[in-house]
């Protein structure tokens, strides 16, 4: 599917390293770690895989799972580490820009 919105897809999944893998969350629509694309991240290019993790471990009863859940954008290069969208200044442009040629919905629905 990310080959579509032209993400490199690899022949192997990328290892999820430990502090990634400490807030990991699984996610069933997801099978393979397999795809990555360049994020600009404190002025350099980054090239980096997608998960899904906590910004903390649920400390209370009552801790919401969506305040708590966020895109986590890994080096392929299996540094210790994630970054958040929020760090990446192209998040947007990786994911918006690059399927800008696909052919919008109609603005309104047909009427039979």
């Amino acid at each position: 599917m990310y080959g579509l919105i032209h993400f490199s897809v690899h022949d192997t999944d990328h290892t999820l390293p430990p502090r990634v893998m400490d807030y990991h969350i699984s996610n069933p629509d997801v099978e393979h770690h397999n795809s990555s694309a360049k994020f600009r991240i404190d002025g350099k290019d980054v090239e980096c895989f997608l998960d899904w993790v906590t910004t903390k471990h649920f400390e209370k009863e009552g801790d919401n799972f969506f305040d708590l859940a966020t895109t986590a954008l890994v080096p392929v290069d299996g540094t210790d580490t994630y970054y958040t969208p929020e760090q990446a200044t192209n998040f947007y442009e990786v994911f918006v820009l690059r399927h800008a040629s696909w052919r919008s919905p109609p603005a309104s629905p047909r009427r039979l």
